[in-house]
């Protein structure tokens, strides 16, 4: 019975990890979008959404305080670069205001049990948009 206690414990330890990381990646998308809309000037501040969505995931296990950078794409995501934050602006009514920001954050989870028929890692890309407060 050992083996499958272990083999249980393995797989509920894993979709633990993967749950965490689905709610770490949303709050870190809802956190940059929330600093991204507060006026026009800050709708594509990418470095500021990277530095937020950093410090919101920085309890995974492959977040180290030494990344200092975010991925320009999740097709660019490395094990060492594992999250990526893309701006963009969303076009209000009419062609010369801003309607609102949106921030997409994606982030690839580490490998923790490399048992067969687990999933093994996962990328989970969390898109969050609000409408931008100046207008």
């Amino acid at each position: 019975m050992a083996p499958w206690i272990f083999l249980l414990f393995a797989m509920v330890f894993d979709i633990g990890f993967y749950c965490y990381a689905v709610i770490a990646t949303q709050n870190a998308a809802r956190s940059g979008v929330m600093h991204t809309s507060r006026s026009s000037s800050y709708v594509v501040d990418l470095t500021a959404a990277c530095q937020i969505a950093r410090q919101e995931l920085r309890g995974m296990p492959n977040v180290s305080a030494a990344l200092n950078t975010c991925a320009a794409s999740a097709g660019a995501i490395t094990d060492a670069l594992p999250i990526s934050v893309v701006v963009a602006a969303i076009p209000g009514p009419d062609a010369t205001t801003l309607g609102a920001a949106r921030v997409s954050v994606s982030y690839r989870s580490p490998q923790l049990f490399p048992l067969p028929g687990l999933m093994g890692r996962m990328t989970v890309t969390r898109i969050a948009e609000a409408r931008v407060r100046d207008n």
